[in-house]
C-alpha cells in the first residue's frame, strides 16, 4: 500500500482512487488505531512506536481528505523508538532508509543528504557494530556512485555477518561480478545462491549477459525459457510468477507462451484487461512504473496497443518537477528516459540517459541504470533501431564503461590478493568497528573473505 498521490496542481491519481474506494479511508483509520492502541496500553513499547512509523508510511498524502503529511509523524514515532530501545539496529535502518529517498520523503526539506545518510550509518554502527543491514546499505550508496568494487566489498562484509541470510549478499555479489565482466567469479558466488534455494540468483549462463549477441543466442533464449517454467511452476504466489514468466519469454521468441501466461495470470487475478497483470488491485499501478514499462514491448508485440498506450499514460512523470512522486519510488532519471523510448521521444530518452548516467547519485540509490538494462532493455530496442539514435546509445554504453573501469580494477586485484578490507571506504572506519575474518593465504574469489 505504500504509494504517493501527485501535487495538487495535476490530477492525483492516488487520491483519486482514495475517493472512488471508501474502504482505503476505513483500512487507514484501522492500520493507524492499532499501533495507537497498542501504545496507549503500553507507553514505553519500542516495537509499538516503529509499527506506528510504518503505518504512516503507509498512506503518504492524500489531498481531499485533509490527511495530514505523515514524515513529521513518522521521523518522531521512529525517534521515540529509537529512545526506547537505542540498539535497535532494524529501527536505525528503518529511519535511515525512510528519510534518504522520495519514497517515504518527498518532499526535499524531510530528506537526508548524502553526507548526513553516511553519518547516521556510522553513528548507528557505533552502537550496533554487527548489524548487517547496515553494511547493506553501505553498498546500495556505493553501487549507486558507480563504486561497484567497494559495493562488492560491503555485501562480502554483510555475508559474513548473516551467512544464513544469504539473499541478498551472495545474489548482489554475483550480479556486481558479472557487471563488471568476471564471469567465472560471478558465477561461483551465484552457485552459492542457488545451494540456498534461491534458483533465480543466475539460473542461466553469466556468458548471456555479456553482450547482445550473446544474450539472442539460441542457447541463452532457451535457458532463459527453461528458467520462465520454472517460474511458473513454482510456488510463487499471485500474478508476480506469470509477470515475470512473460519477461523471460519475451525474449526468447515465444509470443505464444507469452501470450498464453498472460491469459493465465489474468484468470488467476479474474479480470480481462492485460494492464491488470500489475496485480488486481489497480492501485498497484501508481507505485510500480519501471514493471508497467517493461509490459508496454510485451503488449505491442501481441497486438494489444490499447493497453499499452494506456500503460504509458499511467507511467507518465514529468522529469523536470521534482516533487512529482506520482508513481512512488521508480521516479528516477532512468525511467523516465524508457518513458520516452517507448513514446517515441527519443532525442529526450538520450538526453535523459546522458543525465542518469552523469548525475552525482542521490543517497541510497542511482535507479535502474546499469551495463545490463542499456544492452537488452527492450524499452530502449527504439533508440537501437534508429540510425539516428542508435550511435547516441553506444557512446553512452562506452561512456558506462569507461566509468566502471577502475572499479573493475580494482576488483580485479581485490580477486587476486583476497583484500576487500581496504576497499570499504565510505565512512571513518575504525579497527574496532570493521573488524574482518583475515583470509586465508590464496585467492579464492568463490570464498568469503
Amino acid at each position: 500500500m505504500s504509494w504517493i498521490a501527485a501535487p495538487e496542481k495535476e490530477p492525483p491519481v492516488a487520491d483519486a482512487v482514495w475517493q472512488s474506494d471508501p474502504a482505503w479511508r476505513v483500512e487507514y483509520e484501522r492500520d493507524i488505531g492499532a499501533p495507537r492502541q497498542a501504545i496507549e496500553c503500553e507507553p514505553n513499547n519500542a516495537v509499538a512506536w516503529q509499527q506506528l512509523a510504518n503505518t504512516y508510511s503507509s498512506f503518504p498524502i492524500y489531498p481531499s481528505m485533509g490527511t495530514e503529511y505523515p514524515a513529521e509523524q513518522m521521523r518522531a514515532a521512529l525517534m521515540k523508538a529509537l529512545d526506547l530501545d537505542p540498539t535497535n539496529c532494524r529501527v536505525q535502518q528503518y529511519y535511515i532508509t525512510a528519510f534518504s529517498g522520495h519514497f517515504f520523503a518527498p518532499r526535499p526539506e524531510d530528506r537526508l543528504s548524502l553526507d548526513e545518510t553516511l553519518e547516521a550509518i556510522h553513528a548507528a554502527l557505533l552502537v550496533n557494530p554487527d548489524c548487517s543491514a547496515l553494511y547493506q546499505m553501505l553498498a546500495i550508496i556505493a553501487e549507486g556512485q558507480g563504486r561497484l568494487d567497494e559495493a562488492i566489498a560491503w555485501h562480502m562484509r554483510r555475508h559474513e555477518l548473516a551467512p544464513d541470510n544469504p539473499f541478498v549478499a551472495v545474489c548482489k555479489i554475483s550480479s556486481l561480478l558479472s557487471d563488471l565482466g568476471f564471469v567465472e567469479e560471478a558465477e561461483t558466488w551465484a552457485a552459492k545462491g542457488r545451494e540456498a534455494g534461491f534458483y533465480l540468483c543466475w539460473e542461466y549462463d553469466l556468458e548471456c549477459e555479456q553482450s547482445r549477441e550473446a544474450f539472442y543466442s539460441e542457447n541463452c533464449k532457451a535457458q532463459r525459457l527453461d528458467v520462465a517454467k520454472k517460474i511458473v511452476s513454482s510456488s510463487w504466489s499471485g500474478v508476480f510468477s506469470y509477470r515475470e514468466a512473460m519477461y523471460q519469454a519475451q525474449t526468447s521468441d515465444r509470443p505464444d507462451l507469452v501470450r498464453q501466461w498472460l491469459d493465465e495470470g489474468l484468470e488467476k487475478i479474474g479480470s480481462d484487461d492485460p494492464v491488470a497483470i500489475l496485480g488486481k488491485n489497480p492501485k498497484r499501478l501508481v507505485s510500480a512504473r519501471h514493471e508497467g514499462l517493461e509490459l508496454v514491448p510485451i503488449f505491442r508485440d501481441l497486438g494489444l496497443d490499447d493497453a499499452a498506450e494506456r500503460m504509458l499514460e499511467l507511467c507518465r512523470r514529468d522529469p523536470d518537477d521534482p516533487e512529482q512522486v506520482t508513481f512512488g519510488m521508480d521516479q528516477w532519471l532512468y525511467v523516465d528516459a524508457r518513458h520516452r523510448s517507448l513514446t517515441g521521444n527519443k532525442a529526450e530518452a538520450i538526453e535523459l540517459l546522458a543525465r542518469a548516467l552523469r548525475l552525482e547519485a542521490p543517497p541510497l540509490r542511482k535507479g535502474y541504470l546499469d551495463r545490463y538494462n542499456l544492452l537488452f532493455d527492450r524499452a530502449l530496442d527504439p533508440l537501437r533501431e534508429d540510425p539516428v539514435y542508435a550511435p547516441q546509445l553506444e557512446a553512452l554504453i562506452n561512456e558506462y564503461y569507461d566509468w566502471l573501469a577502475p572499479a573493475r580494477e580494482r576488483t580485479a586485484k581485490a580477486l587476486e590478493t583476497g583484500d576487500w578490507a581496504s576497499l570499504r571506504t565510505l565512512i571513518d572506519e575504525t579497527p574496532d568497528m570493521l573488524a574482518v575474518v583475515e583470509p586465508e593465504a590464496g585467492p579464492d574469489p568463490g570464498r568469503t573473505q
